[in-house]
This record gives C-alpha cells, sequence and structure tokens, in this order.
C-alpha cells in the first residue's frame, strides 16, 4: 500500500514541479522583457566628458534627445557615436552607458591645420572637413588651394617645406597646387614663388640660401620669383612709373 500511494504521488510532484519551472519562465520573461520597454530605466543625465570648443551644442542635443527615450537598456549607442560622428567638427565619438541612467560621450574634436580652398578646412591627418563656417580665429592658418583629393599630399608637402627653411624668416601662407600638379608658394611679406612641379623642397632651399643676403632687403621692388630653373632662379621685378 506505501508502495502505491508513493507511486501515486509520482505524477503530481512532476505536475506540480513542472508548474513551478513554467512559473519561473514566465518570471524570468518578464524580467527580461520589462526592461527593454520603450522608457522603461530612462535616461536621466547625459555627460559630455571633453571640452568641446568648435562642436555644436544644440547639433549634439538634435543627436541625442531622440535616441534618450528608448530607455537605459534598449539606447543604441553605437548609432549615436556614428550619428555624432557625422557633425562636422567631431573627428571621434564614443557614447557608452552609465548605471543607473546616464549616458557618457566622450568627443575628439577636429584639429584644424589648414584652411582648404577658402570654404573648407584640412585636419593634421591631412583629411579635409567642412564646417557651417570658419571661424575667425582660424584666419592665422595657411591656406592650401589644389585639386580635390590632394589635401593628403599638400600637407606632407607643406611641413617638408617649412621644415626645410625653420628659422631662416621664410614663412609659407598659401600653397596653391595646379591641375598639372605645379606649386605656387606665397610668403607672409606678399612674395610668391613659382617652384614648378618637381624638386621643390630643394628650390626652396636655393632660395633660402640666398634670401637674407640678396632679396630681402629689395622685397618692395619684387613682384614675384621664379624658381623653375636647374641652377638658380629668376627674379620679377615691379614696374615703378616716374
Amino acid at each position: 500500500m506505501r508502495h502505491q500511494k508513493q507511486k501515486s504521488r509520482l505524477p503530481k510532484m512532476k505536475i506540480f514541479k513542472g508548474l513551478l519551472f513554467v512559473l519561473s519562465l514566465g518570471g524570468l520573461g518578464f524580467w527580461l522583457s520589462g526592461p527593454l520597454e520603450p522608457g522603461s530605466y530612462p535616461i536621466q543625465s547625459v555627460r559630455i566628458v571633453n571640452t568641446i570648443q568648435h562642436v555644436s551644442q544644440s547639433a549634439l542635443k538634435g543627436v541625442i534627445e531622440p535616441q534618450i527615450k528608448e530607455g537605459f537598456f534598449r539606447i543604441n549607442v553605437d548609432q549615436i557615436s556614428d550619428d555624432i560622428e557625422e557633425l562636422p567638427w567631431v573627428h571621434r565619438a564614443a557614447v557608452r552607458r552609465v548605471w543607473p541612467g546616464q549616458l557618457v560621450v566622450n568627443i575628439e574634436e577636429q584639429k584644424p591645420f589648414a584652411i582648404w580652398n577658402d570654404d573648407a578646412l584640412v585636419n593634421v591627418d591631412g583629411v579635409s572637413f567642412r564646417p557651417e563656417k570658419i571661424d575667425d580665429s582660424l584666419a592665422g592658418l595657411p591656406h592650401f588651394v589644389g585639386p580635390a583629393g590632394t589635401e593628403n599630399m599638400m600637407t606632407d608637402k607643406y611641413r617638408a617645406l617649412t621644415k626645410s627653411v625653420f628659422d631662416q624668416e621664410i614663412n609659407i601662407v598659401r600653397v596653391e597646387l595646379s591641375g598639372r600638379r605645379a606649386w605656387d608658394l606665397e610668403l607672409d611679406n606678399g612674395l610668391i614663388l613659382n617652384m614648378g612641379r618637381e624638386s621643390v623642397v630643394k628650390r626652396l632651399n636655393r632660395f633660402a640660401g640666398v634670401y637674407q643676403s640678396d632679396i630681402k632687403a629689395k622685397l618692395n621692388q619684387i613682384d614675384g620669383i621664379d624658381l623653375r630653373y636647374t641652377n638658380g632662379f629668376a627674379v620679377r621685378w615691379r614696374h615703378t612709373t616716374t
């Protein structure tokens, strides 16, 4: 009889354990689905880690605000990072969540190196970007004028040229590259140097060797200098009227 009673309890125990299992799964499903509902565990604050100088606060708000309504668990931080990087002055962006309800935004701004074709900028990596406007504080940057796609080449060439005449009072403020890949330089004193297509650094060094002794004192008489010669250069003198 005892054996029969134990045997009769087995189906009931199985049913009871089965119900417990189903209830536990239901509770787990509720716990998992609850935080994933839009608006659950809302983002309560957004913290910008870096000090930003050029990135527009309103533009950042326009990117982040529509997405924070998704809640802490549903918000797509990778998508927000990508969207922030589309803003003109942003070089890189990283967004992460901090429990219980904070969004932390790390922004690396573009570092402008030169003004590009008068309406854009080139960063220190030789990549152009186009802000809404070029602030007057950037007017002291060198000006690059050249065909699309030559930004990196012009950045490298400018660095090589300025390094070659470092401390020789020759300050390049404008670099132009023609479609035929011929170089022209403008110095801060207004002097124009026609460099040609080849041996540009070597030709500038040749000019620098006589600048202090033969050129500097006569700048107001010179219209430009043509350095497209193998062993020398030609001076274009200004015409004066008497």
